[in-house]
């Protein structure tokens, strides 16, 4: 008999077909096994017994990157290639394309793989043909989605295509029983790519403009060195404190040393990074446990084929300079995932390895970009490139551990393009745009929702481009024709406005952005009926044209209801109120009537000329807006404090105010007084957000603060600390009490123990998710958060495609 299997999921780029020869050949059996779109199709003949055996085996012991979805098996009377010789044997065949059902469902691509241990004893043995070779792969590892122009995945639908393979290469890839056997990444030093340093000659003309392309001169081009003496100039230039931009899988790193402060200067200058913290890569594990506590989980995702930044504590044993890490409590460390990162590591210690780009522009792949930006920034010391071509910008994913689960914080390299198996099914292919802070989309189709990488800010024309020219690349790769598009429900989003003018659609479905937020966690989680969501952010316009961001939502299918958020207050300042604390602070102080010299022990002139400004915009409404922003609270109550007064990057005042209530829970009794923890703890008594008239009163928690500033000297930061995690505790409870109380008093058809989902950018902090999700717990809720999706606006795609697919499953 002759058995017809399709096979889905991870299966191409991962030798299946290979594998799959292997199979046939050890139980005797004829056929054929190819890539088809991007599945893999196997037609086999042999007895019944024999058969079952074979698909026994395939689905039990695929290969270690290969993921499988399902299975389809169908018998057929007659084995169906033009090559003769199936019916004699089992050979692998010439990929093809066929036409696409309407059932279609999309194919699983594999993200990059890092390099693997058998590549790497390979590269580190002399005595082998590959050693230093510095693209060695095999079908486990590797550059994937980065490099990929088309399916089926073969060597010529790769940037790879370009590089003929030599004869022994040749032989490999046709032997079946080698690792490399049908590997399309496979290389060696005569087939390419190979690398190329050019080193800045430091002669930079302050007057040239970014445009003036006799800048090139400054190069000194090294085309005829080899990669060993490439990487051997490289770690020196390292070592001499130079900043080298360096091509890797998704796109360029700036790369210099941890321990002088001198290239980290110039690295933060030519980031336009004041504060935000840098990724540090380490050699192996423990080197980062001298500076950071790792524990099994955290060791598992820096070792896993992603190869993540990880978002580890401080040990406090050790510590970089702080133009690294910033205020952080955390450090992003990272290990190798290519050959180039392991001995730049491994012979210069410690490095920051931070994406090449500006501040919030795009990671930069293309080679030309890369020497343009050095030559007219003149801070970059050389460019270490390679002849590979990178398709798909990547820039390195960033992941945290929370009770014992992986959260995604950053989508990229080694989890894009890997899809989210949802519950809902839709025929039609949708189109999920996404927000326009940390832009991102989503496709929908037949269960499952495949999210893009992050793209940046979409106020960025360069960010904005990358993310629209990846909406087509996608769907081209994919065979996708979207008709229903989700979006923000916000008309002036440029994600709403242009991903409307991309497709031509059926249906266009506006979703409010809090909803959201917490369908991306009831798609992930696969939850039905009624769900109790509490976003907290810093943004996103209601129904009610208001700006919203502390919701608790009772969220059904596409429907949502909402029940309580902080009262509002008159904001103004627009997207400056995001970025300065002060003037956060301004507005909650006018809204709650407290004179700005009870809080403030001297006020300067520019701080009274801005308050006066503030007054008079909020009694004209000019460019006032309401708004019940978590968020903008935080800031405000960060300000309010004397913790931080501005952020820099998103989130930097949130995080200080974190950073200072760990400090009051962790390290009160090791540094503070008695007087200090005594007065902290009566501070902490008097801050309280209490619920009236169906709304969390935010007039009532600013002014419980600021009574303890007014008439208490906070003089020291033990004080100050007892007051953030005040304002901290004041938040849970407040969530806690709501649910367990209010929501039942005045929902009371609704069953106990309703599961909560938690979502949006506030619930990166530790303090109020440990908090929150403990205690809820102890009431017997289920909690649930994003996992495989970040919390920020980074994941709201994939809850904007889940109401869309409800809501056209609720018109059919």
């Amino acid at each position: 008999m002759t058995l017809v299997i399709n096979v889905y999921g991870i299966v191409q780029g991962v030798g299946f077909r290979p594998f799959a020869k292997r199979i046939a050949d050890e139980l005797n059996l004829a056929g054929f096994v190819q890539n088809c779109n991007g599945i893999v199709v196997i037609n086999i003949i042999g007895d019944k017994e024999a058969l079952d055996e074979y698909v026994r085996r395939l689905t039990l012991s695929a290969p270690p990157q290969a993921l499988i979805t399902h299975i389809e098996t169908k018998e057929s009377n007659a084995i169906i290639t033009s090559e003769p010789e199936t019916t004699e044997k089992f050979v692998i065949v010439t990929s093809k394309s066929a036409n696409l059902k309407s059932d279609y469902i999309i194919p699983v691509i594999s993200p990059d793989i890092a390099t693997c241990d058998s590549c790497i004893e390979e590269m580190y043995d002399e005595e082998n043909r590959r050693s230093s070779h510095y693209f060695i792969s095999c079908t486990g590892c590797g550059p994937r989605y980065s490099i990929i122009k088309d399916i089926p995945y073969d060597r010529d639908t790769t940037t790879m295509g370009k590089f003929n393979m030599c004869h022994d290469c040749r032989k490999e890839y046709e032997t079946i029983e080698d690792i490399r056997c049908h590997a399309q990444t496979i290389a060696c030093r005569e087939c390419g790519p190979r690398l190329n340093l050019k080193v800045f000659d430091g002669n930079y003309d302050k007057k040239c403009d970014e445009t003036d392309e006799e800048l090139c001169s400054t190069f000194i081009t090294e085309n005829e060195i080899d990669d060993n003496t490439a990487i051997e100039r490289t770690i020196e230039l390292l070592n001499n404190g130079k900043i080298v931009a360096v091509k890797d899988i998704g796109g360029y790193h700036f790369v210099c040393r941890t321990d002088d402060i001198t290239p980290l200067r110039k690295l933060r200058e030519l980031k336009r990074r004041q504060n935000k913290a840098f990724a540090v890569m380490f050699a192996d594990i423990d080197r980062i446990r001298e500076y950071a506590q790792v524990n099994e989980e955290e060791a598992k995702l820096l070792q896993n084929t992603a190869r993540p930044i990880v978002l580890l504590k401080k040990s406090g044993n050790r510590d970089f300079y702080p133009e690294i890490c910033g205020d952080s409590a955390y450090i992003g460390a990272m290990l190798p995932c290519n050959p180039v990162q392991m001995y730049l590591v491994n012979e210069c210690g410690p490095l920051v390895m931070t994406s090449g780009n500006l501040g919030g522009e795009p990671i930069i792949t293309d080679n030309e970009n890369m020497e343009h930006l050095v030559m007219c920034k003149g801070i970059v010391s050389a460019v270490l490139s390679n002849d590979r071509d990178i398709l798909t910008p990547l820039d390195d994913s960033i992941v945290r551990v929370f009770d014992g689960k992986c959260q995604i914080v950053r989508r990229g390299r080694g989890y894009v393009p890997l899809p989210i198996k949802v519950k809902e099914k839709s025929d039609a292919t949708i189109l999920a745009s996404g927000g326009d802070l940390k832009g991102s989309f989503c496709y929908f189709k037949q269960g499952q929702a495949v999210m893009s990488q992050y793209f940046g800010d979409l106020d960025d024309m360069d960010a904005a481009g990358a993310w629209k020219s990846n909406i087509k690349r996608l769907a081209k790769l994919h065979r996708l024709k979207p008709t229903v598009l989700a979006c923000d429900m916000h008309p002036r989003y440029y994600s709403s406005q242009i991903s409307k003018m991309m497709f031509d659609y059926d249906k266009i479905i506006p979703v409010q952005h809090h909803h959201a937020h917490i369908a991306s966690v009831m798609a992930e989680h696969n939850l039905t009926g009624k769900v109790l969501g509490i976003a907290f952010d810093g943004t996103g316009m209601g129904t009610d044209d208001t700006i919203w961001g502390s919701e608790v939502l009772l969220c059904e299918g596409a429907e949502f209801e909402r029940l309580t958020h902080l009262s509002p207050i008159t904001m103004v300042g627009g997207d400056e109120a995001a970025k300065d604390a002060t003037l956060a602070l301004m507005c909650y102080l006018k809204a709650s009537q407290i004179r700005l010299d009870d809080v403030y022990d001297k006020i300067d002139e520019d701080t009274e000329k801005k308050y006066a400004i503030i007054e008079a915009a909020v009694n004209y409404s000019v460019g006032a807006v309401k708004s019940s922003s978590m968020g903008r609270l935080f800031d405000a109550v960060c300000a309010l404090i004397g913790i931080r007064e501005y952020n820099s990057y998103e989130g930097e005042c949130a995080m200080a105010l974190e950073k200072a209530a760990n400090v009051w829970l962790e390290d009160r009794d090791k540094s503070a007084t008695n007087d200090d923890k005594t007065a902290g703890e009566k501070y902490i008594e008097k801050i309280r957000l209490e619920y009236k008239d169906g709304v969390w009163d935010t007039i009532g928690l600013i002014k419980s603060v600021a009574d303890i500033i007014i008439s208490n000297n906070c003089d020291s930061f033990t004080k100050k600390a007892a007051v953030a995690y005040g304002f901290h505790k004041a938040i849970a409870d407040a969530v806690v009490e709501y649910v367990t109380v209010h929501f039942y008093k005045e929902y009371p058809a609704n069953p106990t123990g309703i599961p909560v989902a938690l979502s949006g950018g506030v619930f990166m902090n530790r303090i109020i998710m440990t908090e929150i999700t403990e205690k809820l717990r102890e009431y017997g809720h289920e909690v649930y958060y994003n996992e495989q999706v970040p919390m920020n606006d980074g994941g709201i795609a994939l809850g904007q495609g889940y109401v869309a697919t409800h809501r056209l499953k609720s018109i059919d």
